[in-house]
């Protein structure tokens, strides 16, 4: 069976802030735009861009601010 789509915890400088779900065939890219693109990560960067974003596949996403 294959799942059609993954949910990432999505974590701000260590902290998991939510969770957001994405197609299971979304590469690397496709998810740091997809969390990036949401509304609920513009309250955690403040206006900011992050420094870091790092995607690890089908696991988690870490954003440093």
């Amino acid at each position: 069976m294959k799942e059609d789509s993954v949910s990432y915890p999505v974590s701000f400088n260590g902290k998991m802030r939510f969770k957001i779900d994405v197609p299971a065939d979304f590469d690397k890219k496709q998810v740091e735009e997809a969390v990036l693109n949401d509304e609920r990560a513009s309250k955690w960067l403040n206006n900011k861009a992050p420094r870091k974003v790092m995607v690890v596949p089908k696991r988690i996403v870490n954003i440093v601010v």
